[in-house]
């Protein structure tokens, strides 16, 4: 409404968003502007003569186009001069009179091989001459002379003595004619292009640029809003458009007129809807039985306006052909704010499901004039730092940096997918605001690690299952930090990359095909964003955060086999794994005792968890009560291993973390048996020998034992232990199992373990 306002009426005209409701600045009041487009409006010439139902061709509807030519209204003289050109070229077949058909036919036959096709050839050209015998002898002139229309005219002709005849030769015509069309349309398809562009007039080119552009080698590009070069499957958009045209300026009541076009544009109520078709642009209203309050009904009412000035504005985001690289030679076709399409985002979506592509329509608030809306969309980019948005998920990432052109309050995302069948429509699928997000850079280190997964999944002749799922779950969780960048939407993230990094770690690399190196690449910065204020997040990063010591290899290497002595690389074979137990306290169990084991192997000096990060003694109470979410533990746990722990952030982290966020009372037992499990000297003196007795008993359930064996090896590394009784009612491999996290507050341990030197 605002293109055309500003171009046949008031240029200074303006529109803007308000709410959901778009709103035009104009001179003209409401009766003036029904005015102005049921009377005076012209519209834009819509022609796509290169489209198989275009009206161009036998057998396509022309009803619409029909009524136009006839029409003597000055509204349609410039859409009259253009189909009256188009039906003069020489490349529109005229398929009128059998000869047409035979000619046609004969042309194909001279130029294809043998083979079924060629067969299917010949078949229909023997058919054709060979009518029943009686026509032959009836007809008043030559077989190939009487035209098409005139044999159908006479297989419905129930007068006719030989409508019997006349319909089953009907048929092998008609079936003819859809070859002919098909060949022609095939051959003439790539010629019509170009010389529309050539031969048609300025008030054309509009359509022309907004539908399709030719590429350097010539190969056309189309505009997803547009469909496939204007039209959707069998429905033609231009034919589609001339059919609603005639319907409201030709055969349709003047105030029945303005009544439709009131509903349109201020959404008033209006009885009388006409039947008719939409298409992409109102999929709830596409069409098919029960989906709507006439459930009987295949095809819903509709209202021409809609569809009118939904074609007469998809002109305004014209596509140009652009290089994509200043030094790269080829070329592209781009449209404003339109990208490859990604299944993120709505209910239905499933990863690796076909779109067309997807278009992200801007919402603006302050009034903006046409030249001002046509400029905007003209240069409508979105990147994300020096990178160009080329998915709807960089998309929304590039929303949240303010990667696009100022001005513009949010973005409306419409996928174009296929549903009903083969049929495409516009899913409206989420609206995302435009401000600035710091917080949305961390994704930019992500980018490196989904390109390797795409290589590694593309490389599957049938992606699994389960890795398909944990994309999707990745690229779901993405587009929702981009819409909410809250700590709960970044930890449902990192938990979804945790799955697929599990997934591929438990996965045989001996066979084909296999990630070449382990994924990594994130920073600290990422728990800092995950900090929920739970203490699962600081469990979890602190677990991930355990390092190389003495020879034993970070946490990694025993859950997902990464070699000890490089963390960019697999080990040989399942290496020094150790993530195996039917709980995740047995699995903590399994990888404190294997790293235990091998620091004894290894001689190393001291206990094997040293870590860039540390939680308070409290925050561990949780997991040995149980007073926590395992599941989100372990799958942040996964996660979180792909830190790059040299990268910055861990300091802030550490200064965060200062204070528990857990109130759970300190276990004597747990503070004994931590003392031996903390890799530094205790009282500033002395490292505590390695106890692996400690490990066994506690497998076996034997706690007491466990703590007495403790206070020996405090007794023989000269240290004094409080004279108190450490049996207590605890889960024995729980409790070794938090044995393996890391905390800072040694000194609270020594003073609620052993007796103050000054009173010794």
């Amino acid at each position: 409404m605002l293109r055309l306002l500003s171009e046949q009426k008031d240029q200074a005209a303006k529109g803007c968003w308000q709410g959901d409701t778009f709103v035009i600045s104009t001179s003209l009041s409401n009766d003036e502007l029904q005015t102005f487009f049921c009377e005076e409006y012209a519209p834009t010439p819509i022609v796509a003569p290169w489209n198989g139902g275009s009206g161009f061709y036998l057998g396509d509807a022309t009803s619409g186009m029909d009524s136009i030519l006839e029409s003597d209204l000055s509204r349609f003289s410039g859409y009259r001069d253009i189909i009256s050109e188009i039906k003069s070229w020489p490349e529109i077949p005229s398929l009128y009179i059998i000869d047409d058909l035979l000619s046609t036919l004969n042309m194909t036959l001279s130029n294809m091989p043998a083979g079924k096709k060629r067969q299917g050839i010949e078949q229909y050209i023997h058919d054709i001459d060979n009518p029943p015998s009686a026509l032959k002898t009836t007809l008043s002139k030559g077989l190939k002379e009487i035209t098409l229309s005139e044999i159908e005219e006479r297989s419905r002709d129930r007068n006719d003595s030989l409508q019997n005849d006349w319909q089953t030769w009907w048929k092998v015509i008609k079936k003819a004619r859809t070859k002919c069309n098909e060949i022609t349309r095939g051959e003439n398809k790539k010629s019509l292009l170009p010389l529309c562009r050539a031969r048609l007039s300025d008030s054309c080119l509009k359509w022309l640029d907004a539908v399709y552009a030719l590429q350097q080698d010539g190969k056309p590009s189309y505009n997803p809003l547009l469909g496939t070069g204007g039209n959707e499957g069998r429905l033609d958009l231009s034919n589609n458009f001339m059919q609603r045209l005639a319907t409201l300026f030709i055969s349709c009541d003047p105030e029945k007129n303005r009544r439709l076009f009131s509903s349109s544009a201020f959404n008033t109520i209006v009885p009388d809807l006409i039947d008719g078709k939409i298409g992409q642009y109102d999929p709830g209203r596409a069409g098919g039985y029960n989906q709507g309050m006439e459930i009987e009904t295949k095809d819903f009412k509709i209202n021409p306006w809609d569809f009118i000035l939904a074609v007469e504005g998809a002109l305004v985001p014209a596509g140009a052909v652009v290089r994509r690289n200043p030094t790269d030679e080829r070329s592209d076709y781009t449209t404003p704010f339109t990208v490859r399409f990604s299944s993120v985002g709505f209910s239905s979506s499933a990863y690796m499901e076909t779109g067309r592509r997807e278009t992200w329509l801007p919402v603006w608030r302050n009034p903006a004039s046409y030249k001002e809306v046509k400029y905007l969309f003209g240069e409508g980019r979105t990147s994300i730092g020096r990178k160009v948005a080329h998915t709807g998920i960089e998309f929304s990432r590039a929303v949240g940096t303010l990667g696009v052109d100022r001005g513009i309050e949010s973005f409306e995302r419409y996928a174009f997918l296929v549903r009903r069948g083969q049929s495409y429509v516009a899913l409206p699928a989420g609206r995302i605001k435009v401000r600035y997000r710091p917080e949305l850079e961390l994704l930019n280190e992500l980018d490196n690690i989904t390109s390797q997964v795409g290589m590694f999944l593309r490389d599957f002749k049938n992606i699994p299952a389960t890795f398909l799922s944990a994309r999707q779950n990745i690229d779901e969780a993405i587009f929702t930090c981009c819409q909410k960048p809250e700590p709960c939407n970044f930890c449902n993230l990192v938990r979804a990359i945790g799955n697929l990094e599990k997934h591929i770690a438990m996965r045989d690399r001996s066979k084909e095909p296999s990630l070449r190196r382990p994924l990594i690449g994130l920073s600290p910065r990422w728990i800092g964003q995950c900090d929920d204020g739970g203490v699962e997040v600081r469990i979890a990063a602190a677990l991930a955060s355990i390092r190389s010591t003495g020879g034993v290899g970070t946490i990694r290497s025993n859950m997902a086999g990464v070699s000890a002595t490089n963390p960019y690389a697999w080990s040989a074979g399942k290496g020094d794994s150790s993530w195996y137990g039917n709980s995740l306290s047995e699995r903590f169990s399994g990888v404190l005792a294997r790293r235990l084991m091998d620091a004894e192997r290894r001689s190393a000096q001291c206990v094997p968890i040293e870590a860039s990060l540390s939680v308070s003694s409290r925050d561990a109470m949780a997991f040995l009560y149980g007073e926590c979410d395992e599941t989100k533990i372990e799958e942040l746990l996964w996660g979180f291993t792909l830190v790059d722990w040299r990268k910055t952030g861990a300091k802030t982290l550490r200064g965060r973390w200062g204070k528990p966020v857990s109130d759970h009372p300190l276990s004597r037992a747990w503070c004994l048996l931590k003392l031996l499990h903390i890799p530094f000297k205790i009282r500033d003196k002395t490292i505590i020998k390695r106890e692996p007795r400690i490990v066994h008993l506690l497998l076996a359930g034997r706690i007491r034992d466990a703590c007495a064996v403790a206070i020996q090896r405090l007794h023989v590394s000269e240290l004094n232990p409080l004279n108190v009784v450490y049996e207590e009612r605890i889960d024995s491999i729980r409790l070794l199992a938090s044995l393996l996290i890391p905390v800072w507050d040694q000194r609270n341990l020594e003073s609620l373990v052993l007796k103050n030197p000054q009173n010794d």
